[in-house]
């Protein structure tokens, strides 16, 4: 505006104004190189936003504050990830800096979208539960699980995990381990709880310590009844996970039933989420 007026002014120089553009942004750039301790990291973690979705497909959960990735056609949590990569970026990196940079790119990104509970998503291609067949598929819809080191064998032959599941449980009941197997990789409601019981030593958790693996975090989670109960915000990590294991059950672990049957989809959860005074209402399809 007071440029347009001086244009009209009898003591304009003929000045053109990219010339007072340059000078004002020097004065700005200068600015910030004195606060910042002589790098400009507004910049820099402006640059490496702008970076962060023009070459990845990014979404979140506000309620969560977790950050996923759409990696070949289902969503993985990136929020370590991007943590290294930040501080990579710019090593003089305040934790200040660091919790703005995120906080935005929280609002930023998109909306997590539904998921199709009929894909698994492997390397080599995605299988479909219902079908029983391996597909490929349009990789910018997302399936519900995935996996980024396995592929996908078909009969797959695993001794050693089948002893590890199978042994010391009677024949007749082998029907009943494979179901609640399956279950575990579906995601849909299943209010059903198996308790493991045996001596110490005899192999109860190696089992499970297996499948928490190939789940990964995204997926599995393992908890003391107790810190489920006391702590809230391990509550709100229940969302979206497969598999819960309760470590550790007391004698009287009837004590925690009615918590461990909310956790395990016999109603909808409403906890707080990580950072929010806000109720959320979680599905929960654990195992």
């Amino acid at each position: 505006l007071n440029y347009d007026r001086w244009v009209n002014s009898p003591d304009f120089s003929n000045r053109d104004w990219s010339n007072i553009e340059v000078a004002i942004n020097k004065v700005y750039d200068e600015k910030l190189t004195i606060q910042q301790g002589g790098h400009n990291k507004a910049a820099d973690t402006t640059e490496w936003k702008n970076q962060l979705f023009a070459e990845r497909k990014i979404f979140s959960d506000i309620a969560t504050k977790t950050i996923y990735e759409n990696r070949a056609g289902f969503l993985k949590s990136i929020n370590d990830e991007l943590h290294r990569e930040l501080v990579l970026w710019d090593n003089d990196l305040t934790p200040k800096t660091f919790n703005a940079t995120i906080f935005q790119v929280l609002g930023m990104a998109q909306k997590v979208p539904e998921k199709d509970p009929d894909r698994i998503v492997f390397p080599n291609g995605t299988f479909r539960p219902s079908t029983g067949k391996l597909e490929d598929t349009d990789l910018d819809k997302l399936a519900f699980l995935g996996f980024e080191n396995y592929d996908y064998i078909e009969n797959p032959q695993c001794p050693k995990f089948q002893d590890v599941i199978f042994s010391g449980i009677p024949k007749e009941q082998h029907s009943q381990v494979k179901a609640g197997l399956k279950s575990i990789f579906l995601p849909k409601r299943d209010s059903k709880i198996s308790v493991i019981h045996g001596k110490s030593g005899s192999g109860k958790s190696t089992g499970l310590q297996i499948l928490g693996e190939l789940l990964g975090d995204d997926n599995f989670l393992a908890v003391t009844p107790k810190d489920f109960v006391e702590e809230k915000f391990i509550r709100a990590k229940i969302k979206d996970k497969l598999l819960v294991v309760f470590l550790e059950l007391p004698k009287d672990f009837d004590s925690f039933m009615n918590t461990m049957k909310v956790a395990t989809g016999e109603s909808k959860q409403t906890t707080r989420g990580f950072y929010k005074d806000a109720d959320v209402n979680i599905k929960i399809i654990a195992k």
